[in-house]
């Protein structure tokens, strides 16, 4: 299924762990229109930087969401956040903050997330986005946060 001209909904619904551990990330009718409207924002982000955007890990149904660690209270249940790699020739500080500076892309949540080990060490590092619930109003909060992957524990957070 399409949800906008770039995104389908296998991008936000397929997960490696789901497919390991034999977990059914279906979304609801409910969910999907919350992709869709993600799938919208992220056109934007996508057009922004003029390359295509990987989603690493989109929807996630309670079951996935807990074997992956996410937060109790995570975005992603909803429909409404995705995680990507910023794509080459950008950072993800430069990514994060040229998102921030466009008044027409419609986020909640802006994270430049990662483990707390650094990259070398084997940790990661990706950009969380999250759009608002339907009818409220986006946040545009931007942070950086630290998080523990074992237990979607939100260690350190700081003004992005």
């Amino acid at each position: 299924m399409q949800l906008s001209p770039h995104f389908t909904l296998v991008e936000f619904t397929r997960s490696p762990t789901g497919a390991r551990l034999g977990i059914r990330n279906i979304p609801s009718l409910e969910h999907v229109a919350n992709l869709e409207r993600l799938a919208l924002e992220l056109e934007k982000v996508r057009a922004l930087t003029g390359h295509p955007l990987h989603v690493n890990s989109g929807y996630r149904c309670p079951e996935l969401n807990a074997a992956v660690g996410g937060s109790p209270n995570s975005y992603h249940m909803l429909g409404c956040a995705a995680d990507f790699d910023p794509p080459a020739g950008w950072t993800h500080d430069q990514l994060q903050q040229a998102i921030a500076d466009r008044p027409d892309i419609a986020f909640d949540q802006l994270l430049e997330e990662g483990t707390v080990k650094p990259e070398s060490e084997g940790g990661s590092r990706w950009i969380h986005f999250a759009i608002a619930a339907l009818g409220a109003i986006p946040r545009r909060r931007v942070q950086d946060a630290d998080v523990d992957r074992l237990g979607g524990t939100i260690l350190r957070v700081q003004a992005g």
